[in-house]
């Protein structure tokens, strides 16, 4: 936030000791430096809000110290590399904005480390893996704007997260009764073949959920005072934000 400008110096790739690097809400323009390898003791790299082009650094994923990675606002092309699974000391990955070749989502480690994890508009394709990376400590997951699919239940093993945005994907199937629940905010907005049925509230108990764009019968939720719509978050330029009616 120093509104610095130009290029980043290769000479940062020398910093062997370097343990942080943030030069996020900046001007910053042209590639990552080619080669920022001797970069090993790095524990937490931002890099947001920028003009930084090129293919995603795939020496990143040398960076196994590495507890917090934030790259997105740019203008980066993907794919995310694979060899990211071996950043498994990660509490925070927040990837998006990506252009350019598609991802899978087979870069994700199992981690018991791992709390927060936003994926949105990186390119990521294909299915959901019936056997979803194991991340006992995921409090955020931040699926939105990509084009995933499969049936919904594969992220139930998320369902104790206080958080999980899967909106403007592909998945399908039911809703799951065990995603309804007071303590999680969830949106599974614009995914056409999600289906199902709101279950009918209690009136002690406050859900946030964003349906909008799917197939779901809201018709036996009569308590829906109590069912706050989630902002869509600038997705399909959607504006409700507040009560179902």
């Amino acid at each position: 936030n120093n509104n610095l400008s130009g290029s980043i110096p290769p000479e940062v790739a020398n910093l062997s000791k370097l343990e942080t690097w943030h030069f996020n809400n900046n001007q910053l323009s042209g590639p990552f430096p080619n080669e920022s390898s001797p970069l090993r003791n790095l524990q937490s790299l931002w890099m947001f809000d920028n003009y930084i082009e090129g293919l995603f650094p795939e020496f990143i994923a040398n960076f196994t110290n590495l507890t917090d990675l934030r790259i997105y606002g740019m203008k980066l092309q993907g794919p995310i590399p694979k060899q990211f699974s071996n950043l498994i000391n990660l509490k925070y990955l927040m990837l998006g904005d990506l252009d350019g070749a598609n991802s899978t989502i087979d870069f994700i480690p199992d981690s018991a480390n791992l709390s927060i994890l936003s994926l949105r508009k990186c390119g990521i394709v294909g299915q959901f893996p019936s056997t979803p990376p194991t991340l006992p400590n995921l409090t955020y997951l931040d699926l939105r704007s990509n084009n995933l699919s499969g049936q919904l239940q594969l992220l139930l093993p998320y369902k104790s997260s206080r958080y999980l945005y899967a909106g403007d994907n592909d998945f399908s199937g039911r809703l799951p009764a065990e995603f309804v629940q007071p303590s999680l905010a969830l949106d599974i907005s614009y995914n056409p073949f999600i289906n199902g049925l709101l279950p009918n509230n209690p009136t002690d108990r406050k859900l946030s959920l964003n349906y909008i764009g799917t197939a779901i019968d809201t018709s036996r939720a009569i308590n829906s005072e109590n069912l706050t719509l989630l902002n869509c978050l600038h997705m399909k330029e959607c504006n409700r934000k507040y009560y179902t009616s």
